[in-house]
């Protein structure tokens, strides 16, 4: 869909951008923790496409759900605190 005065040829003006050494580029558009799908196209990554993903919704747990998830997990302490802790600090 078209926006209103704006033609299907008309193109945003974009700088170039540089690839730092760990391989990352920073685009003035975008915003920090959005998430994006990079289709690579030709053999030198001639053409990238990036296509935002829309973050998936999780609801809070309850108290209730929190407490049924702790007690029905197989993870279990097998001492008191004060074993685990002289057994941690032991070299």
């Amino acid at each position: 869909m078209l926006e209103r005065g704006r033609n299907l040829w008309e193109f945003q003006a974009m700088n170039a951008v540089k690839v730092d050494e760990a391989h990352r580029i920073q685009l003035s558009v975008l915003k920090p923790g959005d998430l994006y799908q990079p289709e690579v196209r030709g053999l030198e990554a001639d053409e990238i496409t990036l296509r935002r993903l829309k973050p998936a919704t999780q609801r809070k747990m309850t108290k209730a759900e929190a407490l049924k998830a702790i007690d029905s997990t197989p993870l279990r302490f097998g001492g008191t605190w004060d074993e685990l802790r002289k057994e941690t600090r032991e070299a």
